[in-house]
């Protein structure tokens, strides 16, 4: 049985515009899931959060 192949999942945060920063989770340059939010630490935080939800996801 082959073994999976290993993925790298990036979270990346952004400045858009004056009073809004952009998060996205990325493979490679395939964009997985990205909002945006009023402060950078929120961003941040949404990102992460959307990350573990990823890694979360139960693949059989």
């Amino acid at each position: 049985m082959a073994e999976p192949a290993i993925r790298l999942l990036e979270v990346a945060v952004s400045q858009s515009g004056q009073a809004r920063w952009k998060w996205n989770v990325s493979e490679g340059i395939v964009e997985i899931a990205a909002g945006y939010e009023v402060t950078r630490k929120a961003a941040q935080a949404e990102g992460d959060s959307a990350l573990f939800a990823l890694l979360s996801i139960s693949r059989k």
